[in-house]
């Protein structure tokens, strides 16, 4: 995916879009503190189907044990997100640890669908691995 902003010395993988009420996003995996090796879940609107309208927001880092933050906080792991929207409601899931690592787990987040996808407080994270 390469670089997200000249203004942060920042990277992006993974990325995947979804259309949420007549609005395209993209959710990424990436980290603005380029010299720190965790990842965490990032947002952003598009101004169209190949450009970012804003720099985005982190809405998720990885904060929980199961999801790599031992031995230190902040080099966790969140990537491989996906969007799946059910009824009203949006759910964000991700993987964590390495896939060839026997500690592999997935995670999820989710919001009302009615919600803003670009307030961190709208979206809840899952208090243990979901897979």
């Amino acid at each position: 995916m390469g670089k997200v902003s000249e203004s942060h010395n920042s990277y992006a993988i993974d990325a995947h879009i979804f259309e949420l009420r007549d609005q395209l996003y993209m959710v990424w995996s990436g980290n603005r503190r380029y010299s720190e090796i965790g990842q965490e879940t990032w947002i952003a609107p598009m101004a169209n189907p190949w450009t970012l309208a804003s720099d985005g927001v982190r809405i998720s880092q990885a904060d929980q044990w199961w999801e790599g933050t031992i031995p230190l906080p902040g080099l966790g792991l969140q990537e491989g997100q996906e969007v799946i929207q059910v009824n009203d409601k949006v759910y964000l899931v991700y993987s964590t640890f390495g896939f060839t690592d026997d500690r592999y787990r997935m995670g999820m987040l989710s919001m009302n669908e009615e919600d803003d996808p670009l307030v961190p407080a709208s979206w809840t994270k899952f208090h243990g691995p979901v897979f």
